[in-house]
Formats: structure tokens, sequence, C-alpha cells
């Protein structure tokens, strides 16, 4: 499930599924209407933080307009790529039917968990220690 997308914010390299290969990813996908996603980003983002350089994040835009994907992530201050699908296609993809999903890709390429609705800090460490080993 190969993709290559513009980042939600002009101005950086498109976010592709090829260039996040080698090491675990945490595709999150979320709309900017969606209360849960909005709430779950700083988590996102300080695990982001803690396993720079050894995991992988991506945003990807849901049924969204650029401009309100672009606010929520400055508000919510993430920073990791973010795609814009402008036609939910990755989404489809993934058979993704709640907002917010997360899904957790191996070093090989492989999904290996997904997270249906809002997940926390605590639930994100769980999962990305399984994957890093």
């Amino acid at each position: 499930k190969t993709f290559s997308l513009e980042d939600v914010r002009e101005g950086r390299p498109p976010v592709t599924l090829e260039s996040l290969r080698g090491k675990p990813v945490v595709l999150n996908f979320f709309p900017s209407w969606c209360g849960p996603c909005i709430r779950e980003m700083p988590a996102l983002q300080a695990m982001s933080e803690r396993y720079r350089g050894r995991v992988h994040f991506a945003g990807i835009t849901f049924n969204d307009r650029r401009d309100a994907a672009r606010d929520v992530l400055e508000r919510t201050g993430v920073t990791y790529p973010a795609a814009f699908d402008a036609e939910s296609e990755v989404a489809l993809d993934y058979a993704v039917r709640v907002m917010p999903t997360t899904v957790f890709i191996d070093a090989e390429g492989n999904l290996v968990e997904r997270k249906d609705g809002e997940i926390s800090e605590r639930q994100l460490r769980t999962v990305i220690d399984r994957l890093v080993g």
C-alpha cells in the first residue's frame, strides 16, 4: 500500500511510504473537524520527539481542506510530515472507518497493529516499544 502525497504544508517534501521504509512507521489519519484527533495530536508529537531517528511518524488528512488541516497542525504543534490526501484514497486503502485511526507498520513495511479511535500517549508508547523491540 504505497503512496506519495504532498505535505499539507507547502514547501515541504512529499510524504511517501517509500521514504519511510527501513524503520517502523506510525501513520495517523486525521481530519481537522475531529475533536478526538486534535486531542491526541500532542501525544503523537511527543512520541515522535521521543523516538526521533528510530520511528517515523506521518499524519494523513481525511476528507478535509488543506488550509483547515494546516491550521490544526500549527495549533497542536505537530512538526512531523503530514500528507494531504485530497481524495482520501490512502484511508480507503487502509480500510479506515473511524476517526482518528492510527496504523503501525514494522520496518519491513508490514501493517502490524491499528488503533481505531483516540489513542493515549501510554498506548502509543506500549505499541511503539513492541515495534522497536
